[in-house]
């Protein structure tokens, strides 16, 4: 949004501090605003403005687990290649439904481009899993329950309007009907919102898409036109003394 904030919008900051103290960093962010009741989706009564994510370092040596249960370091993601990470709202949402059959669909693109795609959704290894086979999809799901990796993202909570708006329905129904999904069941926070970031070897971020509503969803098409911009961009060299991928160690 260009010029000024409208005074309804709430602005909160990535957040860019050590691993230490990330959970609870995360559980303020998430639980601290005000919420309508559960008939309404837990939605926010005041708007938000997506932040911008930043210091990567911040989450490059969290591990998330995969569909399978298996450690995967964050910092693994782009080490060798470029990454594209897609925060889920959650593993209900028709609308993170039919991207990901969308996003599955150009995994060999994106694959040709040399970028690892990976999912990120809240939940247990379990709700990934299941995720993935109801969706019939082959791409990586990794699961952050308490959401760290979201607020670094600088991830939205959602108001009733940006969640089931009469544009937002429509453009659901829309999407739906496209990928041949319907509406899951959902065990997450409703009001949690999404969003993409590619990030390149070097640790560089190119691209950031951070949803404003349900169904905005960056399109495939723009986020390969940034890995083809930087296709030459080669993998940083190791830091000394980094320990090698897939650390089974988990946040303190």
């Amino acid at each position: 949004m260009a010029g000024r904030t409208p005074p309804d919008f709430h602005q909160h900051r990535p957040w860019a501090g050590p691993l230490e103290g990330a959970r609870r960093a995360a559980f303020e962010r998430f639980h601290r605003p005000r919420r309508w009741s559960s008939w309404l989706l837990d939605t926010v009564r005041s708007r938000e403005e997506p932040a911008t994510p930043e210091y990567l370092d911040a989450i490059a040596d969290m591990v998330l687990p995969d569909q399978d249960g298996l450690p995967v370091r964050l910092r693994d993601l782009w080490r060798e290649g470029p990454a594209v990470i897609v925060w889920l709202r959650q593993f209900g949402c028709p609308f993170c439904r039919a991207y990901a059959v969308e996003l599955n669909r150009e995994r060999r693109r994106f694959a040709e481009a040399g970028a690892r795609l990976v999912l990120i959704g809240q939940g247990t290894p379990a709700d990934a899993a299941r995720f993935r086979r109801k969706m019939n999809i082959e791409l990586e799901v990794l699961v952050d329950a308490d959401r760290v990796t979201y607020l670094w993202a600088g991830t939205k909570l959602a108001t009733l309007d940006e969640l089931i708006g009469p544009i937002v329905v429509a453009r659901g129904l829309l999407a739906m009907a496209r990928n041949r999904v319907v509406i899951g069941h959902n065990t997450a926070d409703e009001a949690q919102l999404g969003g993409s970031v590619v990030v390149l070897p070097d640790g560089t971020i190119p691209f950031t898409h951070i949803s404003r509503d349900a169904s905005d969803m960056a399109r495939p098409a723009e986020i390969r036109r940034v890995l083809a911009a930087h296709s030459n961009r080669g993998p940083r060299r190791a830091d000394p003394g980094e320990e090698p991928a897939h650390s089974a160690e988990g946040l303190a």
